[in-house]
């Protein structure tokens, strides 16, 4: 069996995306570039990624957060297409070292309003799981 990568060095990876403005959100003005330590004890072959989460109904590449009507869309550096959740895929761009033991994920997380109600105030939070693997 192969086995999983290590991520962040097991460690939890915390975004903070500042003061935001609600009718800035869907603009991506508030993007963040996530760039992870990974490390593979087996590196050969394609790299798999898996992004587990609770989605919203309305679009299942949604990460939810806490506050109804904002979520978040993951994109792999250098991708325009959201990464998928609950599904695994292939990493085509963000993977720096592929086929080395030590590599760097980079993601961007953008926020996502949706709805038509206005946001409530305040901190709000999110989980998602990041595996990765070579197949």
């Amino acid at each position: 069996m192969i086995p999983p990568c290590e991520i962040n060095s097991g460690e939890p990876v915390n975004v903070d995306f500042g003061n935001v403005q609600e009718e800035k959100i869907n603009s991506r003005t508030y993007d963040k570039k996530i760039i992870v330590p990974v490390r593979c004890p087996y590196h050969q072959g394609d790299v798999s990624l898996t992004i587990t989460a609770a989605s919203i109904i309305e679009n299942a590449d949604v990460v939810a957060t806490d506050i109804e009507g904002l979520g978040i869309l993951l994109y792999e550096e250098g991708n325009n297409k959201p990464l998928s959740l609950n599904n695994a895929a292939t990493i085509s761009t963000g993977l720096r070292g592929k086929g080395e033991e030590y590599s760097n994920f980079t993601f961007i997380a953008s926020l996502y309003k949706y709805g038509k109600n206005k946001l409530k105030k305040g901190v709000f939070r999110a989980t998602v799981m990041i595996d990765i693997y070579y197949i």
